[in-house]
């Protein structure tokens, strides 16, 4: 597949020729060559400013995103640029796609497991266990409270679903 600027309707032209060179494509992904910054994603200077190289991508394609969301890259690979592999989604989508999402997925530890299928953070079902986010924390570890009770209330809570 021929990396083809008419792909990019937003693109400033100035700046698409240097983006792309950046670009190989490899397979059905659109692999970024240029500067890496944290978390291993493509960094891109545009306008005296660097940006990430897949936010860039999904903006010259698809037009600017609203500021409360973000850009996940739905084949999971962080150096994939290709549009089509970019979605704009809210940041606790992107969170729940995410590797964390997945270690807690996989976790053996059915809390771990009631909270993210529940969406719910430690601090909110610890409000409604009676009890606090650090205590559960531990409990998550493998580390059993002084009190009991509160094991019993905990997996009660699970049990019935609340």
């Amino acid at each position: 597949m021929n990396l083809d600027r008419s792909m990019f309707p937003f693109a400033s032209p100035k700046y698409l020729g240097a983006f792309l060179a950046n670009v190989t494509v490899s397979g059905e992904h659109w692999l970024w060559t240029g500067k890496i910054g944290p978390g291993g994603y493509g960094r891109f200077d545009l306008f005296g400013q660097t940006v990430t190289a897949h936010h860039l991508s999904y903006e010259w394609a698809n037009g600017p995103i609203h500021s409360w969301m973000e850009v996940d890259h739905v084949c999971r690979i962080a150096l994939c640029v290709r549009p089509a592999h970019l979605e704009s989604v809210t940041h606790l989508e992107n969170v729940r796609r995410g590797k964390v999402a997945e270690a807690i997925r996989n976790s053996a530890h059915p809390l771990a497991r009631f909270l993210f299928a529940n969406e719910l953070s430690v601090a909110e079902f610890a409000t409604r266990a009676r009890t606090s986010a650090p205590m559960l924390s531990l409990m998550m570890r493998g580390r059993r409270p002084r009190n009991p009770e509160l094991v019993y209330r905990v997996g009660s809570m699970i049990d019935r679903r609340f």
